[in-house]
């Protein structure tokens, strides 16, 4: 994005970032699920791949308010596969991955899109939720964006987030563990 999308785009982000809403409900959802997946946890797991899964499905949550279900998993997966495509060769004939990638973009797109259109009806009806998506829907009222802008958008803020959170995560608990003292200060 460049211009005045952009600047619209980073405006309402912020202004999302900073509002009551997601200072009201992030850490109580972060909560929730982090006790909800310790909980569901054997007695060994890989943590890179657990706080990817999480993060993934914090995202969704704050973006479009979907709970962890079989159809986040699912846009997950497919996720991932987007992902992998950052770090293959760009050329469909020649990389596999870089296929698979393409494609997985095109269902996480078409996914996003659905629920784009569902909650279109629903903010038009009158129904309002308080999430990123519902604060791009709002937006109409100056200007507003296209379904398509808003799906890019969405697929940006995955983007956005999801090594970078969780790694630190998962350094985060690394290092914890190595530093007992520190860990007892944390608790």
């Amino acid at each position: 994005m460049k211009g005045n999308l952009h600047k619209k785009m980073h405006s309402l982000t912020m202004s999302f970032a900073n509002s009551s809403i997601i200072k009201d409900h992030l850490l109580v959802d972060i909560d929730r699920l982090i006790r909800l997946k310790l909980d569901s946890w054997p007695d060994r797991v890989l943590l890179m791949e657990e706080a990817k899964k999480i993060t993934f499905e914090l995202t969704v949550k704050q973006l479009m308010s979907f709970d962890p279900c079989e159809w986040t998993e699912s846009l997950r997966r497919e996720y991932v596969l987007v992902i992998e495509g950052f770090f293959s060769v760009p050329l469909p004939i020649l990389s596999p991955t870089y296929r698979r990638a393409i494609k997985a973009r095109t269902k996480v797109a078409e996914a996003l899109s659905l629920v784009v259109k569902q909650r279109r009806i629903e903010s038009e009806s009158g129904e309002k939720r308080k999430d990123m998506l519902g604060a791009l829907l709002a937006s109409d009222d100056h200007g507003g964006f296209s379904d398509e802008e808003i799906v890019d958008f969405l697929v940006a803020l995955l983007v956005a987030g999801y090594e970078t959170t969780s790694t630190t995560m998962t350094l985060a608990v690394k290092f914890l563990t190595e530093t007992p003292l520190a860990l007892a200060q944390v608790k």
